[in-house]
């Protein structure tokens, strides 16, 4: 009895039209594809820029990479670090299908991690390839 007090005084008050009904198809089974593209473009913009930044500004050759340190670790920890807390965002932010959203999210940003670092590559590379130095040989 006390749901039909409140859909009479529903439709008595307010018009029909401004509720959505339950059973529409819009809006009520979609994904937030915004939260999941925005989510994952910040999370590969900001984990491969640092992890970038870090490679051009620290490491001027090959030499420092090869000697394992807590900076080498965080080159390849941020872009991780920030997939991961993207997710975990869009996960606690929808409501339905939320594994489905973070996973999505999760592929995303790497994908777009992947790119960031393949542009850097290209962006970054030598035009030419460096010649040996020839040392002039004695021959007697």
């Amino acid at each position: 009895m006390l749901w039909y007090s409140k859909l009479a005084l529903s439709q008595y008050c307010f018009q029909l039209s401004e509720f959505p009904k339950q059973g529409s198809a819009e809006g009520y089974n979609q994904m937030r594809l915004k939260l999941v593209l925005i989510s994952a473009l910040v999370a590969a913009v900001v984990g491969a820029g640092l992890a970038i930044a870090i490679i051009l500004s620290v490491f001027s050759s090959l030499k420092p990479i090869t000697v394992p340190g807590l900076l080498v670790v965080s080159t390849y920890l941020l872009p991780a670090l920030t997939t991961l807390l993207a997710s975990i965002f869009v996960y606690r932010h929808t409501a339905r299908r939320r594994r489905l959203q973070a996973m999505l999210t999760a592929i995303i940003a790497l994908l777009l991690i992947l790119a960031l670092f393949v542009l850097a590559s290209i962006a970054t590379a030598r035009r030419e390839p460096l010649q040996p130095q020839t040392v002039p040989q004695n021959v007697s």
